[in-house]
């Protein structure tokens, strides 16, 4: 987008067909919208039913565990021979999402967000103790010895198909790779897929909300001597039909509106069910994961994808980096 090479979508799409959050994640200052969203993900956690069924792990009717339940959860799994967590330090958000969950339940979504982009102090209190509770969760270990070297797919196959991990943090998109034969690499006919919410932590403000991004996105080329055609195409694609299609053939949401009564049949109503139920009272509100400025965001990943989940630093170290970071 900086450097130009990205054309200018404000005019020629029928923005009215795009949710409007969607919209605002590719609108710069200047008013420019530089892509159209097609995929939009939620950030979700996992679970193997069959694994908690083992363990006599039992969820509450909205399954939403307390900080302290999350413990003595993933020490069961741990006890059982199970890793905690499926992950892989290839997806920036594999092994963050646990910190960003504590941070976000914490704070609240207004403050996260502020959070994230390096707007304000990081070391407060309230953010200290949310880490520290996540440092202490993937200490324990969390994650099996493969985390630092595992793809996103082998870090699939260590959840579905190995049942090597009790949960996988991951965005919804999981769909898009485990809805495919197994022989493709796909989760196993007989795999009993389940999804929670994050924990609820102590004195957080917002235990009930759940976050989004936007994902996968059409562009045209600025420079482009058919950018035009480009422009026309991606307008066409931002219609109900088309955003109906994407939902109902991957089972990742999107940012073109869609219509349940419209949709096509589906072979994912039993998934769609699962993952209505896993948050039946969640707020989800979207992040925009494109705003953070480039010099926090390396040290953001750094810190919280590989530093914390890996113990190659702590708490302490990690704070003091976020806030060099941000004071540039």
């Amino acid at each position: 987008v900086e450097a130009g090479f990205t054309a200018d979508l404000s005019e020629g799409v029928n923005w009215d067909n795009v949710e409007g959050w969607a919209k605002e994640s590719w609108t710069w200052p200047d008013g420019a919208v530089h892509a159209m969203p097609l995929e939009a993900a939620t950030l979700e956690l996992y679970f193997n039913q069959g694994a908690f069924e083992e363990l006599g792990i039992e969820l509450p009717e909205d399954r939403q565990l307390t900080a302290d339940e999350f413990m003595e959860v993933a020490q069961k799994c741990i006890d059982g021979g199970y890793n905690v967590f499926a992950g892989g330090m290839q997806w920036w958000g594999s092994g963050a999402l646990p910190f960003w969950y504590a941070l976000e339940h914490t704070l609240g979504i207004e403050e996260f967000a502020k959070y994230f982009n390096g707007e304000v102090p990081v070391d407060t209190p309230e953010a200290r103790a949310a880490l520290e509770w996540a440092y202490e969760l993937v200490s324990m270990p969390a994650y099996g010895d493969s985390y630092a070297t595992n793809t996103i797919a082998e870090a699939h196959q260590d959840f579905h198909t190995k049942e090597s991990a009790c949960m996988f943090p991951v965005g919804s998109w999981y769909t898009g790779r485990a809805f495919v034969p197994p022989e493709e690499g796909g989760q196993p006919p007989e795999f009993q897929l389940g999804c929670m919410p994050y924990p609820a932590m102590p004195d957080g403000v917002a235990n009930d909300e759940h976050l989004w991004y936007v994902g996968g996105s059409l562009a045209a080329h600025e420079m482009s001597p058919n950018k035009e055609a480009a422009i026309d195409l991606i307008n066409y694609a931002a219609q109900e039909k088309y955003g109906n299609l994407w939902y109902s053939k991957t089972g990742v949401q999107t940012g073109i509106k869609t219509n349940l009564e419209t949709m096509p049949p589906t072979d994912f109503d039993w998934y769609f069910a699962e993952f209505d139920s896993c948050k039946p009272a969640a707020k989800s509100t979207p992040i925009n994961v494109f705003s953070q400025p480039p010099e926090f965001r390396q040290t953001w990943i750094q810190v919280f994808n590989e530093g914390l989940p890996l113990g190659l630093m702590d708490v302490d170290e990690a704070l003091e980096k976020l806030e060099a970071a941000r004071s540039q």
